[in-house]
């Protein structure tokens, strides 16, 4: 009996010695990991604020965008407007040179 109780107590004083170890690398693990927590929060801080300024050039080329397009399609009405202005000067050109043909014709005869 003397003998387990021997067993028993070397056993529970190294099982002491390691929670003692244990706790003592506790707060060195923390600190670890307190580190480790600043740098990802920096981390995230940096792509979060890299997000906001590429989201903002992203509004800004969509507004550019926008207003091209409204230009585009003002420049589209004007070409449709010069060529509609186009068809109906040549139309008119034809008109006036049907009649001054008739009135060369009738001239003649």
């Amino acid at each position: 009996m003397k003998n387990c109780y021997q067993t028993c107590a070397v056993i529970l004083l190294v099982l002491k010695q390691g929670i003692s170890e244990a706790q003592l690398k506790l707060p060195s693990h923390k600190d670890d990991m307190d580190l480790i927590n600043k740098a990802t929060e920096e981390k995230n801080f940096q792509l979060m604020k890299k997000l906001q300024m590429k989201d903002v050039a992203l509004i800004t080329a969509q507004k550019s965008i926008n207003e091209e397009c409204e230009v585009a399609a003002c420049l589209m009405t004007q070409v449709e407007s010069s060529v509609s202005n186009n068809e109906l000067q040549l139309s008119l050109q034809k008109e006036l040179d049907r009649h001054n043909k008739i009135m060369e014709e009738s001239a003649i005869s």
